[in-house]
């Protein structure tokens, strides 16, 4: 697939990586990258994202309500953290979202984040962390449930893997 949608917005062409290869695969994080890649002497974050509609408003939209570029910089973090894994030195250059159209034709196009996008990121992100651990100092116990609103009921369960999975 080649040529522009509409808007003269590009579109991808090729294959995709995906996690278990190249970088991320050696990053001991506990985050799914769907890859990390060097092209033209820049290190590159991207995550793929599928959506009804991949126009340019809808994809902004997508990516202020559910946090993307969130996302993207705390895989970042996560990678800057667990130190130079990054098989080209340095930190992440360009952040990208690749969007796949999900129902025919498949449209693809690609989204890289500004440096304000990805700065607000990091400050909310901050400001997260912050907050939960100003909330573990406050209630010793580390007690999520100390911070809910009386009229709320936090159910706690024991999570596992269903059986099926263990048989794959």
């Amino acid at each position: 697939m080649s040529g522009t949608f509409p808007n003269d917005r590009p579109l991808a062409t090729g294959t995709g990586g995906c996690a278990g290869r190249g970088a991320a695969a050696r990053c001991p994080l506990r985050a799914r990258l769907d890859d990390v890649a060097h092209y033209n002497d820049r290190n590159v974050l991207w995550d793929l994202k599928t959506a009804n509609d991949i126009r340019p408003y809808a994809c902004d939209k997508q990516i202020a309500t559910l946090g993307y570029h969130r996302s993207l910089d705390w895989y970042a973090t996560g990678l800057a953290k667990a130190g130079d894994q990054l098989e080209y030195g340095g930190g992440i250059d360009v952040y990208l979202i690749v969007w796949v159209q999900s129902s025919a034709p498949y449209y693809v196009a690609v989204d890289e984040l500004d440096d304000d996008t990805m700065s607000t990121a990091a400050q909310e992100n901050s400001d997260a962390r912050d907050e939960l651990r100003s909330r573990l100092q406050a209630d010793e116990r580390g007690d999520p449930g100390a911070w809910l609103p009386d009229n709320y009921h936090l159910i706690r369960r024991k999570a596992k893997l269903p059986d099926w999975y263990k048989e794959v």
